[in-house]
């Protein structure tokens, strides 16, 4: 064999082992592993990755106590990733039996806008269940499983709300819910 083959089969051989070491120490070495899958990133509609954003149905629904409430609706595969979409406050829970909507719920307080409060509900596995500040852009969990279906068969409900000083209560934000979603 020629020299200068030999050299290069080495060399080739020598990168080769370096890569695998490289690789291989992190894991020993409790190293980031590298990670060559794109991590998914919200939309335009702050809440779900881009390609989900336009899948949602305006609902409209009356409450039980008589209040009209607009959602927009999705039916999503398992492992679809929830983004929360403002920087502010969640509180999360898993709806009773005796609900009227049924899985689990989250509601997200607006640090910028205290009248605002953003609602998902549905066949939703948050990350964890305890309330805690969060930042835009996070995920809060992901869709589910579990067989929970609201409103026909949408396992998402999403809901944004402003409190309406007149009435004292809160009351739906279509237009802001519009904004998140204007091609629906």
């Amino acid at each position: 064999m020629k020299p200068i083959r030999l050299a290069g089969i080495l060399f080739i051989l020598l990168v080769g082992f370096l890569v695998w070491e490289v690789i291989f120490s992190a894991q020993r070495y409790g190293l980031p592993k590298f990670n060559l899958t794109p991590q998914p990133v919200a939309g335009s509609c702050k809440i779900l990755e881009e390609k989900y954003c336009t899948q949602g149905k305006l609902v409209k629904w009356k409450n039980i106590e008589g209040n009209d409430v607009s959602f927009i609706g999705f039916n999503l595969s398992k492992g679809v990733k929830i983004f929360n979409p403002v920087d502010g406050y969640i509180g999360k829970t898993v709806l009773n039996k005796s609900s009227q909507l049924k899985g689990s719920y989250g509601s997200i307080d607006d640090s910028k806008d205290p009248n605002i409060k953003y609602g998902l509900v549905g066949d939703i596995k948050f990350s964890n269940m305890s309330s805690q500040k969060v930042t835009s852009g996070i995920i809060l969990g992901e869709i589910d499983n579990t067989g929970a279906k609201n409103l026909g068969n949408f396992n998402l409900l999403i809901s944004i709300n402003r409190f309406d000083k007149i009435k004292n209560k809160y009351i739906s934000a279509e237009d802001i819910l519009k904004n998140y979603f204007p091609k629906l």
